[in-house]
């Protein structure tokens, strides 16, 4: 013959061969049943015909035909409303057992914001070189013609370095080692960037040599320097 036999989940302090009576509920200290947890196992029992205490009746060779349609359908329904109550108590339990399957959300209001970070990009913009006034330029180019011929290296470090690497210091240094002496016999305004010098040169041979040449002029951060030259024509 087939009896009920209650199957408690795990964690559940109940004695061996216990039965839940009506309204029982769970001890909160349980832990909840697992998802689909068999509160009631259907068994095979060898046990001899006679009289069953639980259910107050003789077994005999057992129920028959509709008693024993009804009995099942009340087994059926009885474990229903077990695993139903149960299913309630393990949801209801749930919040306080985040392990049960229940995600917390945080709250938004409660998040604080990250520290940003702000990237500014400066962008490098190349332009000439500023130029000084006229009367600057002229004291200038007066100066730097006075040290030639004698100081060529001292000279050569007002040159600005475009226009250094374009005249070549070995071709520089030639040019003037065959030069005796130079004079600037005046200086006029070009443009707002520019001037121009008559030059006269005594050469090593004692010929003499006249030429007009204009100058650029650059000043960076009160350093000037020869930013660009050329003979005119």
């Amino acid at each position: 013959m087939t009896a009920q036999r209650f199957n408690p989940p795990p964690g559940w302090a109940v004695p061996p061969g216990w039965t839940p009576g009506p309204g029982f509920e769970p001890d909160p200290s349980w832990p909840p049943a697992p998802p689909g947890w068999l509160f009631w196992i259907i068994e095979e029992t060898d046990e001899p015909v006679g009289f069953d205490p639980a259910a107050g009746q003789q077994f005999g060779s057992g129920p028959t035909g509709t008693n024993r349609n009804a009995l099942m359908v009340a087994v059926v329904v009885l474990a229903a409303v077990v695993v139903a109550g149960a299913a309630a108590v393990t949801i209801w339990r749930s919040g306080d057992h985040p392990a049960a399957g229940v995600v917390r959300l945080p709250d938004r209001s409660r998040i604080e914001p990250r520290n940003t970070v702000t990237v500014t990009q400066t962008a490098t913009v190349t332009t000439a070189p500023a130029a000084p006034t006229f009367a600057v330029m002229r004291d200038f180019i007066t100066g730097y013609y006075a040290e030639l011929p004698a100081d060529i290296n001292d000279a050569w470090t007002k040159l600005d370095t475009g226009y250094a690497d374009r005249t070549g210091f070995g071709d520089y240094q030639h040019f003037w080692s065959g030069v005796r002496s130079v004079s600037v016999l005046s200086v006029s305004p070009r443009d707002d960037t520019s001037v121009v010098a008559t030059l006269q040169y005594v050469l090593a041979d004692g010929d003499t040599s006249t030429e007009q040449r204009w100058f650029s002029v650059s000043d960076n951060a009160g350093v000037l320097r020869i930013y660009d030259s050329g003979v005119v024509s």
